[in-house]
């Protein structure tokens, strides 16, 4: 898996992750979460294309050692690849998220991380448009965008 999955995201980005590097951890996908990660890059096209800027990929496909290490959620949709987190150069993560909530762009999740300015978006099927927003150092996620203090 070399090259660009589509115009705008690479299969480096896509399977990229310091931890796997550090801990010497396999970050391989599985045929299912290729396929996944393949339409999950489709997606983003669109919040690309949506947003207008270049998209900077914090984390995407994690496998489930990877994810463990990384302290995920054991049914975090980057175990399957249809999640990716990211930032919008030169957009806040809170105007992206906006954005992308105003579109007709189909998600299944969309999680607002104020305190690291960033978003993680689900394409996983179920398209439920679930938007929330994790307050730093606080336990549990809000519905909706929730401007925190």
């Amino acid at each position: 898996m070399h090259g660009n999955i589509t115009r705008h995201f690479t299969w480096r980005e896509a399977l990229r992750s310091q931890k796997a590097f550090d801990k010497g951890l396999d970050n391989t996908p599985g045929p299912e979460a290729e396929k996944a990660i393949r339409q999950t890059a489709e997606g983003m096209e669109f919040v690309r294309s949506l947003l207008g800027v270049i998209i900077d990929v914090t984390s995407w496909f994690r496998s489930p050692l990877v994810n463990e290490a990384v302290g995920g959620s054991p049914t975090s949709d980057h175990i399957t690849g249809w999640a990716v987190d990211f930032k919008a150069r030169g957009l806040s993560a809170h105007t992206a998220a906006r954005r992308i909530i105003a579109s007709p762009i189909m998600f299944d999740q969309l999680i607002w991380y104020p305190g690291e300015d960033r978003l993680h978006i689900s394409f996983a099927p179920g398209d439920r448009r679930e938007v929330m927003t994790k307050p730093k150092g606080q336990p549990g996620y809000l519905p909706g965008l929730v401007l925190c203090t």
